[in-house]
């Protein structure tokens, strides 16, 4: 992201100054997202000129007409920006495109997975997702076809961090966290789940230190 000021060329002929927020994409190099101009009195000037009405107040007992800070943003292209940055074509590696987004802006920060759709895993994948909902992650429960096809589901939307509930969770109380990024697994259990994915999404541990 950068500041820019606007040349004296490109202000309109009322700024007084003039800064455009830019963010730089892989499509289309730099691309504004934010424009903050500063309109002086302009336009309450004109307004009381031509609608003979005094709109001023007083400062230290001095007639101001007040100034105008004209801020211009918007969603789209912030949202855009973060798309195009965050694209992924498909690869040796993987088969379909995916979305790398930075996991705390991310829109699903956690998938929860039972292994399959057999009751005895569906119950407590279901309690793990309502734990991980209740601790403020954006999360999403997928129970539908093979556990590959759900990894690449949550790839394409860019969900950074998958935790599947399988056999072993029954017997022991771990489950298994999958980095999107580098595709890797690693066991945790699920007492200290909700501290280590907290940790992952800000940023402050790296998944190796998982393992």
């Amino acid at each position: 992201m950068r500041l820019r000021q606007h040349l004296t060329t490109e202000r309109a002929h009322y700024a007084a100054d003039a800064w455009d927020i830019e963010i730089h994409t892989d499509s289309f190099g730099w691309v504004e997202c934010c424009g903050v101009h500063d309109r002086g009195n302009y336009d309450l000037t004109r307004h009381q000129e031509f609608s003979k009405e005094k709109l001023q107040v007083k400062v230290d007992k001095k007639p101001i007409v007040p100034e105008v800070l004209e801020i211009a943003f918007g969603i789209e292209r912030p949202l855009f920006c973060l798309i195009d940055n965050s694209f992924r074509p498909k690869s040796e590696n993987r088969d379909t495109d995916w979305l790398q987004f930075p996991s705390e802006v991310a829109p699903i920060q956690v998938a929860v997975f039972p292994l399959m759709g057999k009751p005895e895993l569906l119950e407590p994948a279901q309690e793990i997702f309502n734990v991980v909902m209740d601790s403020g992650f954006v999360a999403q429960f997928d129970a539908g076809g093979s556990i590959g096809r759900r990894y690449r589901r949550q790839d394409e939307v860019g969900t950074p961090f998958c935790v599947t509930v399988d056999y072993t969770t029954i017997e022991d109380g771990t489950v298994t966290v999958r980095d999107r990024d580098s595709m890797k697994q690693v066991r945790v259990h699920r007492d200290r789940l909700i501290e280590d994915l907290r940790s992952l999404v800000r940023g402050t541990i790296q998944f190796e230190a998982l393992q």
